[in-house]
C-alpha cells in the first residue's frame, strides 16, 4: 500500500452541496459494479477494497479522504423539469386500456399525481476544474476503479462533473492528509454530526454519530 493523491480534471460544473463526497464511497461503487458484471456478490467487493484500514479501539475507516473541489466560477442555478405531452397521454388512455376513458374528462390530464405528474427543481452547481483526495491503497487498483468512472458528484444523469482526466501520484502527505473525511471518533477540529462512516455512504439506516473537520482541504 502506498500514499497517493488523485486528481482529477472536469469540464462540467459540480453540484454544490454540503455533504461530503468520500473517495472511499466512489471506490466501492467501481469495485461493485465490476463485481456484478464478474458474478461475484457486490458486499465482498466492498468489503476488500484496495485500502488500507485505520484502526482505533473498537473502530475502522478506510484511509482515504473525501473529495476536495476547486472553486472556479460563482455558483449557478442548474434548473431541470419533467413535462407532459398532453396528446399522447390522451392515445395512451385511448389505446391502452390502463385507464378507463369518459367522454367528460377527455381533455383532462392530472399533473400533480401518478405517471403523468409534472415538476421542476433546481439546485446549485459550481465550476470546479480540479478535484483532490488522498488515500493509502493499492495503486494499481486504484487506478483500474476510478477509470470506470466518468462523472463524480451528484446528478451525472444531467452531465454534472464530468471527468476529462483522473492521476493517481504517490504524495507522503496522503499518510494525514487522508483523514480529511468523516471519522468515528473525536478529532480536534472535527464537529459531530450524524453521519456514515464506511461504503455505502447512502445507506441512511448505517448512519451514526460520526465527526466532519470543520477547515476546508487546501488543494
Amino acid at each position: 500500500m502506498r500514499p497517493l493523491r488523485i486528481d482529477w480534471q472536469i469540464v462540467t460544473p459540480v453540484v454544490a452541496d454540503d455533504a461530503m463526497l468520500h473517495l472511499d464511497g466512489m471506490l466501492a461503487w467501481a469495485a461493485a459494479d465490476m463485481a456484478i458484471e464478474d458474478g461475484v456478490p457486490a458486499e465482498q467487493a466492498i468489503a476488500n477494497l484496495p485500502l488500507e484500514k485505520h484502526e482505533q479501539g473498537d473502530d475502522w475507516v478506510w484511509k482515504a479522504s473525501a473529495v476536495a473541489f476547486s472553486r472556479d466560477g460563482v455558483p449557478e442555478n442548474l434548473v431541470y423539469r419533467r413535462s407532459v405531452d398532453f396528446a399522447l397521454m390522451r392515445d395512451m388512455q385511448r389505446e391502452t386500456g390502463g385507464f378507463e376513458y369518459r367522454r367528460k374528462n377527455a381533455e383532462l390530464t392530472y399533473v400533480c399525481k401518478g405517471i403523468s405528474k409534472r415538476w421542476q427543481l433546481q439546485t446549485a452547481t459550481i465550476w470546479a476544474q480540479h478535484a483532490v483526495a488522498w488515500c493509502v491503497g493499492d495503486p494499481d487498483r486504484v487506478r483500474e476503479l476510478l477509470g470506470r468512472l466518468n462523472y463524480i458528484g451528484k446528478l451525472a444523469r444531467l452531465g454534472c462533473g464530468r471527468v476529462a482526466k483522473v492521476t493517481v501520484t504517490e504524495d507522503d502527505a496522503a499518510h494525514e492528509r487522508w483523514k480529511w473525511r468523516h471519522l468515528p471518533w473525536r478529532e480536534d477540529g472535527y464537529v459531530p454530526i450524524e453521519g456514515c462512516t464506511s461504503p455505502p455512504y447512502w445507506r441512511r439506516d448505517q448512519a451514526r454519530m460520526c465527526w466532519r473537520p470543520t477547515a476546508n482541504a487546501n488543494l
